[in-house]
Parts: structure tokens; C-alpha cells; sequence
């Protein structure tokens, strides 16, 4: 097995628990630590924008100079760490905001729409980002499975839309946009192959990159759900038997393991 040359995981669920009970993951940062010369490039793959991120790490105490080297935020953009400080990358964020801006254009019919439906036949709420309608969260996971057969229906009249989801939560994006191309680009940065790439996640936003031609060592905590799971072990990689920070270094061990 060739080694982890660079390493994408999700932040809830998977990096950490659940708020508010989130700990520092130490065995994770300790495993980075006794990687040596051998460390990879640690990338943090979220659908948290990047002030989230950010307070997130401060709140947890996790030191400075352990912070990962790339962060995708919301599920598009991309930061490169940079003097202590999140630069964000051009000229993909550019070209991000500007696909998201023509495709909103492009679909305020469909979105109408499905603020209409949403509002007849659910108890959802409609989520705004900057006054633009943004995504919906479902008040049970029951209704948001309703809302994700409602919308594959929807979107094969509009093929650039999609949607990403996490639990009860549904952000609308474009197609290009995800989790998966996100870890493509950072691994076309720093010159990683799939090969030579871990993933880890535990939802439905975490699939993109849960997929052996993105990632070749993939894996999740036993907290994932069944899809991810699925999903994961379809790829032949790691389902963790414990959860969170603890599930994920567990598959690093493996992984790490074989490498040698």
C-alpha cells in the first residue's frame, strides 16, 4: 500500500463529535505528530464556512502550528494556510462564487418553487445566506428523505443544480462544486495522486470524495450512516468499529500500517 500523502477528513462527526460536546481530538493530532518527516498534508473537507472553521479550532485549542494546510469550507471553496492565516485560493473561489451567481440566475423558477412546495407540503424551514435562499432544514430526518426524493426529481430539468446534505440540512449548489472536486484540486496542487490519498467521512455531503477514484484509502466512523457506510466499504476501505476522532485514527492505523 502506498502511504498517505495527503489527507482529507470531514470536521463533525468524524474529525470531532457533535456540538456541544466536541473535544480536541489529541489522538488525532498526536498521530499526525508521530507521522515525523512522513506527515502528510492535512486537509479539512466540511460544509462549515471558514469563520466557523476558525472559531472552531480556537475553541478546541488546537495549537497553531497543528492546523491543517487546506480547508474546503461549505462544501466549495477553498483556503490555503498561509502566515499563520487562511488565504482564500484563486483563482478557484473566484470562479465558485461566479458559477453559483449565473446558476442562481439560472434556476430562481425551480428555487420559487421549491420554497413553494416546501411551504405546502412540510414543517421545513427555508435557509437563507446573504438574503439569497440558500437550502431548507427538515424538521425530522423522515421529512428530509421526503425533500431528497422531491428534489432528484426536481433536478433532472435543471442538470447544473444539486444539492448537498447533512442530516436535516440541505444546501442548493452547483454540480462542479463539492466535497470531491474540492479534495481534486488541493490533491492537483500539492502533486497527489488518488493514490496516495485518505479520505474520511460520515454523511451524505461526505460521498463525493467517499469514492475510489477521488480517494483510494477511504474510511468512517462507526457513527457514519448506512449510505456512507455502503459506500465505504464498496470502495474497500476502512468502516471503523468506534466513532469520531477515535474511528478515524483507527483507519489511519490500518492504512498507515500497510504502507509500511
Amino acid at each position: 500500500m502506498t502511504p498517505i500523502r495527503l489527507l482529507s477528513t470531514d470536521f463533525d462527526g468524524t474529525l470531532v463529535g457533535f456540538e456541544p460536546d466536541q473535544e480536541r481530538p489529541d489522538a488525532f493530532l498526536d498521530w499526525l505528530e508521530r507521522s515525523g518527516e512522513d506527515r502528510p498534508v492535512w486537509m479539512i473537507n466540511t460544509g462549515r464556512w471558514i469563520d466557523s472553521i476558525l472559531e472552531r479550532l480556537r475553541t478546541l485549542q488546537i495549537p497553531r502550528e497543528a492546523w491543517p494546510a487546506w480547508v474546503a469550507s461549505g462544501e466549495r471553496e477553498i483556503y490555503r494556510l498561509e502566515n499563520d492565516a487562511y488565504r482564500p485560493l484563486h483563482p478557484w473561489n473566484a470562479e465558485c462564487e461566479a458559477a453559483h451567481a449565473k446558476l442562481a440566475e439560472e434556476v430562481h423558477h425551480a428555487f420559487a418553487f421549491i420554497r413553494g412546495w416546501v411551504g405546502l407540503h412540510t414543517d421545513a424551514v427555508c435557509l437563507y445566506e446573504q438574503t439569497s435562499f440558500a437550502g431548507v432544514r427538515a424538521s425530522s430526518i423522515e421529512e428530509a428523505d421526503r425533500i431528497t426524493a422531491f428534489l432528484d426529481g426536481l433536478f433532472a430539468h435543471y442538470p447544473d443544480l444539486a444539492v448537498q446534505r447533512n442530516d436535516v440540512y440541505f444546501r442548493f449548489c452547483h454540480r462542479n462544486y463539492h466535497k470531491g472536486a474540492c479534495l481534486a484540486e488541493v490533491q492537483r496542487l500539492v502533486g497527489a495522486s488518488p493514490i496516495q490519498t485518505f479520505a474520511c467521512g460520515d454523511h451524505y455531503n461526505d460521498l463525493p470524495m467517499l469514492r475510489a477514484d477521488v480517494a483510494a484509502m477511504l474510511a468512517c466512523p462507526i457513527n457514519a450512516i448506512p449510505e456512507v457506510r455502503a459506500a465505504v466499504a464498496g470502495g474497500g476501505g476502512h468502516v471503523a468499529t468506534r466513532e469520531f476522532t477515535a474511528g478515524l485514527v483507527e483507519a489511519l492505523d490500518i492504512f498507515s500500517s500497510r504502507g509500511e
